[in-house]
């Protein structure tokens, strides 16, 4: 047991390492493009605003708070491909879940659909047999079973195929069971 229970430790380390590596070769790309693109403006856009800040506005900057500022940008900016990457990653979930739905819906229509053939087929057969017995001593009285026969076992499946459609099923009772109150009952 001790080996099996290793095994799946190593077997779940290497999917894991196997999804980062992937992961990172794959997001790489976009992840230094956004960074090359988003970082140059960012730049040029504090070199601006830091002298136009002192000069124009005539405002002193609070430097205590710049660090806790910071922090809150670039947690921002780290955040959004984390969740963007997660939407990713549940699309194939969702489109799973869609098709296993999708799936069980369909095994209940057809469930569904076998047991009304079945029920229908059984009172169907038993009305052919009947029938095609009661064709077969018509038959044999008046000389004309092979027409007979053939009809009054269509008939007789008609007939019992339409009962099987058609007849209601009992409802079942449901009984629910409740422990009884320790207080005694008056009434």
């Amino acid at each position: 047991m001790e080996s099996l229970h290793s095994t799946a430790d190593i077997i779940r380390k290497v999917a894991l390492f196997t999804l980062v590596g992937f992961l990172a070769v794959f997001l790489i790309g976009p992840v230094l493009t956004v960074l090359g693109l988003v970082l140059p403006f960012a730049l040029v856009g504090f070199l601006v605003w830091l002298p136009f800040r002192l000069l124009v506005q005539k405002r002193e900057i609070n430097w205590s708070g710049l660090p806790q500022k910071a922090g809150q940008i670039l947690r921002t900016v780290l955040f959004i491909p984390i969740r963007i990457g997660a939407t990713i990653l549940s699309i194939p979930i969702r489109i799973v879940a869609f098709l296993a739905s999708a799936v069980i819906g369909l095994l209940r229509l057809v469930g569904g659909l076998l047991g009304f053939v079945l029920r229908m087929i059984i009172p169907a057969v038993a009305g052919a047999l009947l029938f095609g017995l009661l064709g077969a001593i018509g038959g044999l009285t008046h000389q004309d079973a092979e027409f007979r026969v053939p009809v009054a076992a269509l008939i007789g499946a008609a007939i019992g195929a339409l009962y099987g459609a058609f007849r209601t099923r009992e409802v079942q009772k449901v009984i629910v069971l409740r422990p009884a109150s320790a207080a005694p009952n008056h009434g």
